[in-house]
């Protein structure tokens, strides 16, 4: 128990409140005054009105665990937590809820223990790009970090590398004018259709060849009104890469839509990460905020407990039993941690191409 709540009610109460990204504040306040409750040395490291972080220190952190606050958004029942005495249901069960959750309750034993060279930085905005954790980076420069743990869905498996996120608002300009005249205007709209068109319907070789793993157009948006003509319309891309030489994407997206004026709205790296022997492990077919951890100086690892599968669905949910087994996990590798050698470190990409991959 941490504060008399269970894994199970401890995750009902985050899920309840709600912390779409850009809306954290609820959440983040809620955290601070638990850590307040428990004598946890905290901090809120505000960063723009609507960002935060918050970081915890026991002792001068060597280890940190680390994850984000925020969600995306959904349908309003789904932040209505409910369970079924052995899984919870609710936006953020395990994006990422679930490993705060997890991290927690790791922390609260390792206090217990007497333990006093770790830390818990939680953070906002990791669904638009991260901006928070870069912002917050000088706060965690001097603390000698020498390992952040990643908290993400991964099925409790060590994630061996994660893909890049390039994040793209592509914009198109045209002329209103009453739809009964189409020759009197250019409809934006149609534009934008043509191009999404081609980026949906590109070659599969083409795609490897650039780079890319897959592409979502996840936000259309523009016009004026039913009977005109669109002066203006966008769409969101968001494009899950293998390499790091973006702007060779980007120039590919600009010949698929050469009357498109492109935004880059976020840049994330492919990363390789680090693996201890001992632990199960797995690919992570997702963007993290690891990248912005590299200065550092720290090995950076990923694990997590909860279906990525399900992360961002309407099926958002959580065995309780995976929130004990991350717990138990942590402690593992904050031991394993503890006592590690440099040799003891691994970087290294899977052979085996015909292992489970999984999307988030």
């Amino acid at each position: 128990m941490f504060l008399n709540r269970s894994e199970k009610s401890l995750l009902k109460e985050l899920i309840k409140i709600p912390s779409v990204t850009g809306k954290e504040e609820g959440v983040i306040s809620f955290l601070k005054h638990l850590f307040d409750r428990a004598k946890w040395l905290n901090f809120e490291i505000k960063v723009e009105e609507d960002s935060a972080g918050i970081l915890v220190v026991f002792g001068t952190p060597k280890i940190l665990f680390t994850t984000h606050v925020d969600v995306v958004d959904g349908p309003l029942n789904l932040f209505e937590p409910s369970d079924n005495g052995s899984t919870v249901f609710g936006r953020g069960a395990c994006d990422a809820k679930g490993s705060i959750v997890s991290m927690i309750f790791a922390c609260d034993e390792l206090v217990k223990s007497g333990a006093t060279d770790f830390g818990l930085f939680l953070f906002a905005g990791e669904e638009r790009g991260g901006k928070t954790v870069l912002s917050c980076m000088n706060y965690l420069q001097g603390f000698g970090i020498e390992h952040v743990v990643m908290g993400e869905p991964t099925k409790c498996k060590m994630a061996r590398s994660h893909l890049g996120a390039l994040c793209l608002n592509v914009k198109f300009f045209g002329q209103a004018a009453l739809s009964g005249y189409l020759n009197d205007g250019i409809d934006a709209n149609k534009i934008l259709v043509s191009a999404a068109q081609k980026l949906y319907s590109l070659d599969e070789s083409l795609l490897g060849f650039n780079g890319i793993w897959s592409v979502n157009l996840g936000r259309l948006y523009g016009g004026l009104s039913p009977n005109t003509l669109s002066p203006f319309a966008a769409m969101e891309v968001y494009i899950r890469t293998t390499m790091n030489n973006h702007a060779d994407i980007i120039a590919l997206v600009q010949s698929v839509a050469p009357e498109a004026k492109i935004e880059v709205m976020f840049s994330g790296l492919r990363k390789d990460l680090v693996v201890l022997e001992g632990y199960e492990t797995t690919e992570a077919k997702m963007c993290s905020s690891l990248p912005h951890f590299e200065s550092l100086g720290a090995n950076l690892m990923m694990l997590g407990p909860g279906d990525p599968k399900l992360a961002h669905s309407n099926e958002e949910r959580i065995a309780i039993s995976e929130l004990v087994d991350a717990k138990e996990l942590y402690l593992k590798l904050y031991d394993d941690l503890s006592n590690a050698e440099p040799e003891d470190f691994d970087i290294d990409l899977p052979e085996n191409k015909n292992e489970e991959l999984w999307y988030s």
